[in-house]
């Protein structure tokens, strides 16, 4: 499965090519809740910008009550296994001020 995944990723340019260092976040998100139209999603829930308190992304499906918060980390070192730490509990955003939100959200 991890196999499938990774070569399904490899082939996405467009998602490689737009998001870069955020691709495989956006391709994983894509792909656990089926979304159709990807790019117009990611154009919501990305936050990449400096005071997005280490975030990097913010996806909320009403429907289904969901809401992702994610932090992506990509190395082009395989053998590193983890994201260096740094990030303490209390810089967790709690409000969608906080991260300054590209869209209208019901918080």
């Amino acid at each position: 499965m991890e196999q499938t995944f990774f070569s399904e990723f490899r082939v996405r340019e467009d998602l490689i090519d737009t998001y870069g260092d955020n691709a495989l976040m956006i391709f994983a998100l894509e792909m656990k809740y089926n979304i159709e139209d990807i790019h117009s999603v990611a154009e919501e829930a990305l936050i990449d910008d400096s005071d997005d308190k280490e975030t990097d992304l913010i996806y909320i499906d009403s429907e289904n009550s969901t809401a992702i918060i994610a932090q992506g980390y990509h190395s082009s070192d395989m053998s590193k296994k983890e994201a260096p730490r740094n990030i303490s509990l209390g810089d967790i955003p709690i409000s969608c001020e906080q991260v300054n939100f590209k869209r209208n959200c019901a918080c």
